[in-house]
């Protein structure tokens, strides 16, 4: 069995086939209707509904910047590829458990947005950590920090500068079928498994 993301909303589903596009029925239904009513959704519309998105939105309005993100394709490969982990990590753990994306080094200080800063986390321990810093992970420079056309005001504002500099390659990444043997058992037995994921 496989675990794939739905092609119409986003989440993650186990699947008997690996030709299987939607979580549900009602996902399949639901995106039927919208393609039929618009033809096709642009790059750009999927792009803007994506939940990705909305995650890449949220950190980027936080730190108020958007230096943090990732400078080069590999990069952004590698943080799809753990937003699309995260994904269906929670969609397996039973009710009442989540994890989340955590930083090693807060955005507060300066923290990257790319995967050699991020791990994923029980959402109770990244609460509990909230804006402390480990002793590892990897900042952004203070020249990149202050840079003014990377400045953000709203989540509005970090919306439009993430597409417009990063759109395209945004653009191109696609979902992959991650196997089950990503996961770790609940609860782990150590914190050093809450980030070793793959």
């Amino acid at each position: 069995m496989l675990c794939l993301l739905c092609k119409h909303c986003g989440s993650a589903f186990t699947a008997q086939r690996s030709t299987a596009k939607f979580c549900s029925e009602k996902c399949q239904k639901a995106h039927q209707r919208t393609t039929k009513n618009c033809k096709r959704l642009t790059p750009l519309q999927k792009l803007e509904n994506s939940s990705f998105l909305r995650r890449l939105v949220d950190a980027v309005a936080r730190s108020g910047t958007a230096s943090i993100l990732p400078q080069s394709p590999d990069q952004w490969r590698e943080l799809y590829e753990l937003h699309c982990k995260a994904a269906i990590f929670n969609y397996s753990l039973p009710a009442g458990q989540a994890v989340d994306i955590a930083h090693y080094c807060p955005s507060s200080k300066r923290g990257q947005f790319t995967v050699r800063n991020l791990g994923i986390w029980p959402h109770d321990v990244n609460n509990q950590f909230q804006a402390q810093a480990m002793p590892y992970g990897y900042a952004v420079s203070r020249e990149r920090w202050s840079d003014p056309r990377q400045k953000v005001t709203s989540k509005a504002h970090a919306r439009t500068l993430i597409i417009k500099l990063h759109g395209k390659t945004i653009e191109a990444l696609r979902p992959t079928s991650l196997p089950l043997t990503h996961f770790v058992d609940w609860p782990p037995e150590s914190p050093d498994s809450w980030y070793h994921l793959s």
